[in-house]
């Protein structure tokens, strides 16, 4: 496996150990082949390093991104100044590439759905049959542009070093190839954009990754995103422990999440029940 960094140009190590490091500048006008334009992702940065607002005052990127303190950022909804930046992971590079983002100011907008449902690694020497998804670069024609794909596999640790010892490292990704390996697929300078759920045209749907790199394989172009689900406590400790504002993520689940109210209230028809059936029995 021959990986390249988004925003990078980063070649890694395969999973067998051989090494395949080679390091260059990003070419800033690199996007993803087969986009569309659009200016229905408003939620996406058209600025010089993708980013993803999902919420007034917050924004998800790939760790590997150059975002930081003073940064400005920019999408189709305003702009605002980084105050404060958060790193999922300190490791290697693309090992939990995450990055959560607060601004000095609030861009006004709906407030984005994460996906709450971690997709699991595909049997082995399988892929999943192909989940619908839809990736949304920052850099993608004017102002931004987005192309349907498939998510095929989960992956849960890659040997992302340039040892010949293996060196595997967390980046929990979500693998999407186009059918017939066709466009759309991200490259150069699409880091810290988006995966969302299904073949959608704007960010109504749940955002589902942010992307990190791509894998070159025999020709093959396959997009890698991280797996937002695979952070979720990690992005909700660390908003909420930023008292700068009361701002949350809002997860969503093909599986309705019982409330704490009803499970209190569970519990307390629950204790009822076992009181009542005390009282009969004496």
């Amino acid at each position: 496996m021959k990986l390249k960094a988004a925003s990078l140009l980063l070649t890694l190590t395969n999973l067998s150990g051989a090494t395949l490091l080679s390091l260059g500048l990003a070419q800033s006008a690199h996007a993803i082949v087969g986009g569309t334009a659009t200016t229905a992702f408003e939620q996406v940065s058209g600025s010089a390093a993708s980013a993803v607002q999902i919420a007034p005052n917050w924004v998800l990127t790939a760790r590997h991104v150059g975002l930081g303190i003073g940064s400005s950022f920019s999408n189709g909804l305003g702009n605002s100044v980084v105050a404060a930046r958060y790193n999922a992971g300190n490791g290697v590079q693309l090992s939990d590439d995450l990055a959560l983002l607060r601004l000095t100011s609030s861009i006004a907008g709906p407030q984005l759905d994460l996906w709450a449902d971690s997709l699991a690694p595909a049997p082995v020497g399988s892929w999943y049959s192909g989940l619908d998804a839809t990736i949304v670069s920052g850099k993608n024609h004017s102002p931004r542009g987005y192309g349907f794909t498939q998510v095929v596999d989960f992956i849960p640790q890659l040997d992302v070093t340039d040892n010949s010892i293996n060196d595997l490292a967390t980046v929990n990704y979500l693998q999407a190839v186009s059918p017939g390996n066709a466009a759309p697929y991200v490259q150069g300078g699409d880091s810290g954009g988006a995966l969302f759920r299904g073949h959608v045209t704007d960010s109504t749907s749940a955002l589902w990754g942010i992307t990190s790199a791509v894998d070159v394989t025999a020709g093959v172009h396959s997009s890698l995103f991280v797996q937002l689900a695979s952070y979720r406590s990690w992005i909700d400790q660390t908003m909420l422990a930023d008292t700068a504002d009361i701002q949350t993520a809002h997860w969503i689940s093909a599986v309705p999440e019982v409330s704490s109210s009803l499970m209190m209230l569970l519990g307390l028809a629950g204790m009822g029940f076992v009181a009542g059936a005390r009282t009969r029995r004496t």
